[in-house]
């Protein structure tokens, strides 16, 4: 039975990193590892897919009735190690095995060497660099493609040449300033609410001369308020530092590295942006529970804020599981 992504029950399983239904699925119906999704995927290819770490797919490779799907390519003409290569974790047995075609390319002349070069560098990604790279005499060849036996005009059109490279470089340049606008648009217009939440102070300040501490905040023994103070603070904090990071950005050295500087710099920014957004919606909660806490509203309106993170944790696991 499969769903409307052609996926059987042991795709799910795969893909989940649910490593004890995979087996159990396996050991009853190993024909079904043959079986794959719309997309030409086996069990191997999603179970690497995830960001999980890859217990699902180190009992497939270690398999021997299963060696096949080892180096099977999808539509888009990727073999597991292809999706190994994108995701962000790492085993030093993971398709570690000499039957692995390292070598292979994909619809669009990339080998795993060329996978991992467009990503944003990390240790991660050099330990699998290492492991694809095992004999510096193939070097080359991972670097820059294989050798087709056509003419130098079809070379031309496949082989990744520099300026290819080069070409690359500036459309995702292009594509990365019209993200970073938006989210400094969105860094600043956090940044100036929080700031200005942080002023006007929620429930007012105390007047008169007569009192021990005029200009002092009416609510700032509730801990409602105290907690507001503190998420409001930790907001700014964060958007200020997204805002700070896009000012640096157009100053960095323009070296052979600014490219992936750049890039780095952007996810640094965009991650500042993200988690500030919380600290903002815990900041109005414990505000407006701090003025109407004898109000029958506060609790209605605090649920309504929170549920916010429900929200988000159904998006991350929409876009990551």
């Amino acid at each position: 039975m499969k769903d409307g992504e052609g996926r059987i029950a042991l795709h799910i399983a795969a893909h989940r990193n649910n490593g004890g239904v995979t087996e159990e699925i396996i050991s009853m119906c190993p024909d079904c590892c043959e079986v794959v999704d719309n997309k030409g995927r086996n069990a191997l290819h999603l179970a690497l897919m995830t960001n999980l770490s890859p217990d699902v797919a180190l009992v497939i490779q270690d398999n021997s009735s299963l060696r096949n799907l080892l180096n099977q390519k999808d539509n888009d003409g990727n073999t597991p190690l292809h999706h190994y290569s994108i995701s962000a974790r790492y085993h030093d047995r993971v398709l570690n095995s000499p039957r692995v075609d390292k070598m292979v390319f994909n619809k669009k002349n990339q080998n795993a060497y060329r996978v991992l070069r467009r990503k944003e560098y990390s240790v991660v990604d050099k330990k699998k660099w290492e492991d694809i790279i095992e004999v510096q005499e193939n070097f080359d060849f991972y670097a820059n493609g294989r050798v087709l036996e056509v003419g130098h005009d079809e070379i031309e059109k496949l082989y990744p040449t520099e300026e290819s490279e080069e070409e690359w470089e500036k459309k995702m340049i292009k594509e990365d300033n019209k993200a970073a606008q938006a989210h400094l648009v969105v860094a600043a217009l956090i940044t100036t609410v929080t700031f200005a939440a942080g002023i006007t102070m929620p429930g007012g300040f105390v007047g008169g001369d007569d009192h021990p501490h005029p200009g002092s905040a009416v609510l700032r023994n509730s801990v409602a308020f105290k907690a507001f103070i503190i998420t409001n603070a930790l907001s700014l904090m964060l958007s200020s530092s997204a805002i700070f990071i896009h000012l640096i950005i157009p100053v960095l050295p323009s070296d052979d590295d600014f490219f992936r500087k750049r890039i780095s710099f952007l996810r640094i920014a965009f991650r500042f942006l993200l988690f500030s957004m919380a600290p903002m919606v815990l900041a109005f909660v414990t505000g407006t529970y701090a003025v109407l806490a004898h109000s029958n509203i506060a609790i209605p309106i605090c649920i309504i804020c929170l549920s916010f993170f429900p929200i988000l944790v159904y998006i991350y696991r929409k876009l990551w599981y």
